[in-house]
């Protein structure tokens, strides 16, 4: 057996062993040589040799639910030293699909017993900071101070770079001082960042980058060490990459073409009886009445009538209220007909309501319907264009694919979030669900990335 040794281009002392064994080798950091050594004569007993790469590059995954920045950051040649997440769901699924068990919660790590590296990823939480959270911020003292965590791992650690992610209302959150606030703590801690928050949605991605038909806008902060750079990436930095794409030219029906779930047929994700029922009936009236209706305003089942039901409401549901009552009038008799033969009171009351959100005249029969995009939500039943979904959440409003009657499976939601069709997910729907609709997106993430780890002369991936 021959030893040798490379010298490291910055630091000149020695990175990396080579061990020849006759024709095979292996490459290792003198760390890993002992276990690298006794792997080699182990596989060499069964007449096998293991290569081992070396990383180009380490980082830690914080909040890391079942690991969306793993995948990118792996993808472009990292190690991951440490991931921390407090589902313990979550953390199943991670060891499972990547050897590795996640700490349960940040705030018992010691920033000193935090491994070495030279990315810091953070999905911190968004309930404190989203429409469909408490909206408290950085007052929320369970969640929104967790920001303070991810402070308190880089000030102790340097690590070079931070890629943040969060929900774009974290930017005007309490009229944009939570945004000036998490901005100006970085830089208190000795980072170079950008004030103009970078905004990126998977649609706005070409398939070709890993781009999916969902809407799903995310705001990242992408940070550097102030001993390694001069300069901040910005946001037309990353986003030059993207032009020319038009959002437009997804057809949610070519996508799924390719990315269909091998349980698409499966009969618990077709729609039950009660729910065609339900779609069909407004698909009923709107074949009717519909002509020359586009939207712009949804349509409550409650409010079809001639005078005001209620008193003292905000303007802009005065408006709704009235523009429901001018649509009752103009199509009474038919609507009348409808609920009648409908049975529509019967119908639970976020079914007696109707978002029409595709932007075009209804078209068809009542089956009409079924041509579109379709989420059954708190606020209405809303239907969308067959060009992309929405933002896939951790609550349940699963996407329905209206021409298939059925709803998106696990495994196409995990696939619309980027992870790959061999991803081990959770057994349970609806914890896999969730965990998807928590994910950071895996193709916006690998964009960001790259954009970070090759900025300047001397990026890591330069």
């Amino acid at each position: 057996m021959i030893t040798k040794f490379a010298t490291h281009q910055r630091t000149g002392r020695p990175n990396l062993i080579c061990l020849y064994w006759y024709t095979s080798y292996v490459v290792c950091e003198p760390e890993t040589q002992v276990l690298i050594v006794a792997k080699l004569a182990f596989s060499l007993t069964l007449n096998i040799v293991q290569i081992y790469t070396i990383p180009k590059f380490r980082f830690i995954d914080l909040f890391s639910g079942v690991g969306g920045f793993h995948q990118a950051m792996s993808s472009l040649g990292g190690e991951c030293v440490l991931a921390s997440d407090i589902d313990r769901r979550c953390n199943l699924v991670y060891e499972t699909n990547y050897g590795i068990r996640p700490v349960t919660d940040i705030r018992n790590i010691a920033a000193e017993d935090v491994p070495d590296h030279d990315v810091l990823c953070a999905g911190f939480p968004c309930q404190p900071f989203s429409k469909g959270g408490s909206r408290e911020g950085f007052a929320d003292t369970t969640r929104g101070t967790l920001f303070y965590e991810i402070l308190r791992i880089a000030e102790h650690k340097k690590p070079r770079y931070l890629i943040l992610e969060n929900v774009p209302n974290f930017v005007g959150h309490d009229s944009g001082n939570t945004w000036r606030t998490a901005i100006a703590s970085i830089r208190e801690i000795g980072y170079i960042v950008s004030n103009i928050p970078i905004i990126i949605s998977p649609h706005n991605l070409p398939e070709a980058m890993g781009g999916a038909p969902q809407r799903r806008e995310r705001v990242y902060i992408l940070a550097q060490h102030s001993k390694y750079a001069s300069s901040e990436l910005t946001a037309s930095d990353i986003q030059t990459q993207l032009q020319g794409m038009s959002v437009e030219k997804w057809d949610f029906a070519n996508w799924l073409n390719v990315h269909r779930g091998s349980d698409s047929a499966d009969k618990k994700y077709a729609l039950s009886a009660n729910e065609k029922q339900w779609l069909l009936a407004w698909g009923h009236i709107l074949s009717k009445t519909g002509k020359g209706f586009s939207g712009g305003f949804p349509l409550w089942e409650k409010e079809f009538r001639v005078s005001a039901r209620k008193k003292d409401l905000p303007d802009w549901k005065v408006k709704f209220h009235e523009k429901n009552r001018d649509y009752y009038k103009a199509n009474r008799v038919k609507i009348d007909s409808w609920r009648k033969s409908r049975n529509i009171v019967a119908f639970p009351d976020s079914k007696r309501k109707l978002e029409w959100n595709v932007g075009t005249q209804y078209k068809g029969g009542a089956n009409g319907i079924f041509h579109y995009l379709i989420q059954f939500r708190p606020s209405g039943i809303r239907i969308k264009a067959p060009n992309y979904v929405g933002t896939l959440v951790a609550s349940v409003q699963t996407p329905i694919i209206g021409w298939e009657k059925r709803y998106l499976t696990p495994g196409e939601a995990g696939q619309l979030q980027g992870f790959p069709p061999t991803f081990k997910r959770d057994e349970n729907d609806k914890a896999a669900y969730k965990q998807f609709g928590n994910s950071v997106n895996v193709a916006v993430v690998t964009l960001v990335a790259k954009g970070l780890l090759r900025f300047g002369t001397d990026g890591i991936l330069s």
